[in-house]
């Protein structure tokens, strides 16, 4: 049995090490001083993220910026959305039409600190930076949260993520069809392929059927890791290893595929002694057909299981603490999760 157990953890190491990437990675020069969140290219070479004032120290609150990506990956000529679009709670992350006429954006609607609360809006899209006719998605919910969303490249299938009831646990990724009139379909839990029983979010869909999202359920480095899977085909999700995982949360994955580039958000650098959780980094893919050759890290129906019943007892300790003591509930979460 022992043996078994070695020899896993070797093949484990082993898939882990062999799985490093052709990453050129470069931390992008905006937001150096304020909490960082979703980006996503929207027209051209222009970008929409969400970044926080580091002058609003009572409360994080993000806003959507417009700037431009130039060649050498540093975002200029930055300019932040009206307040039409901007509201007087947290914009997260947006996807955008390929024509770029349609946006999908994620909102904060409520300042819950134990939970907080998001939906999903839509708009209609005049320039990059001026939005109109904001509407809320109708599968948003007041019992449930709805954010993340992603459209596919050929705009037919919305990706997003949720808490609702009758999923596999913690956030889950689901998907919803996109119909001629630009209505929305009901929406799909992906199941167990692409959601384990913890938090599975931010998904990213490229121009090569791949689906990219982050998850803390799986095997990986620690915190979110971002996993890579083939919708054309039957694979389990792969973990895109080294430089893009670290120790730490690692999501909002982007990708302009034509361009071999893209950005994804860590909170790598986040010490004591920084502020800053979140950065956005830039980064170039300088051997692309070594990343689509890379094999799966093993994730078995056993590892699910055994990740179910640590979470249980995660959950059912911070039940049990009274006052709770954030660094104690920390170590305790670590120990039964790895995270």
């Amino acid at each position: 049995m022992k043996k078994v157990a070695l020899l896993f953890v070797l093949i484990f190491v082993q898939t882990i090490f062999s799985q490093k990437k052709e990453y050129q990675l470069i931390k992008s020069n905006i937001g150096k001083n304020s909490q960082n969140f979703g980006i996503a290219f929207c027209s051209n070479d222009f970008v929409i993220y969400a970044k926080s004032d580091p002058k609003n120290k009572r409360r994080i609150d993000t806003d959507f910026y417009l700037g431009y990506l130039n060649e050498s990956g540093k975002i200029v000529n930055e300019k932040k959305l009206s307040n039409d679009v901007n509201s007087k709670f947290s914009e997260v992350d947006a996807t955008f039409t390929k024509d770029g006429k349609t946006v999908f954006f994620t909102r904060k609607t409520s300042y819950r600190r134990q939970k907080p609360h998001f939906k999903i809006f839509k708009a209609t899209v005049k320039t990059p930076g001026y939005w109109v006719n904001i509407q809320p998605v109708w599968f948003n919910s007041n019992n449930y949260s709805v954010m993340h969303p992603s459209l596919s490249p050929d705009d037919k299938i919305l990706y997003f993520v949720s808490d609702m009831d009758g999923g596999l646990g913690g956030k889950d990724l689901y998907k919803s069809i996109v119909y001629k009139d630009g209505k929305l379909g009901k929406p799909i839990n992906m199941g167990k392929r692409f959601n384990s029983v913890v938090d599975d979010t931010t998904p990213f869909a490229d121009e090569n059927n791949t689906l990219y999202f982050s998850s803390n359920g799986r095997a990986g480095y620690g915190g979110l890791d971002i996993y890579s899977v083939n919708l054309s085909d039957k694979s389990v999700p792969v973990n895109v290893g080294k430089p893009i995982n670290s120790s730490k949360d690692d999501y909002y994955y982007v990708e302009k595929f034509k361009d071999n580039c893209g950005h994804f958000v860590s909170n790598r650098e986040n010490t004591e002694n920084k502020k800053n959780k979140n950065t956005i980094f830039y980064f170039k893919i300088t051997n692309k057909d070594k990343l689509q050759q890379e094999k799966a890290i093993s994730f078995t129906e056993k590892d699910r299981k055994k990740m179910y019943k640590k979470e249980v007892v995660a959950k059912k300790t911070q039940k049990k603490v009274k006052k709770v003591d954030k660094e104690a509930l920390a170590r305790r979460r670590k120990e039964l999760l790895g995270y």
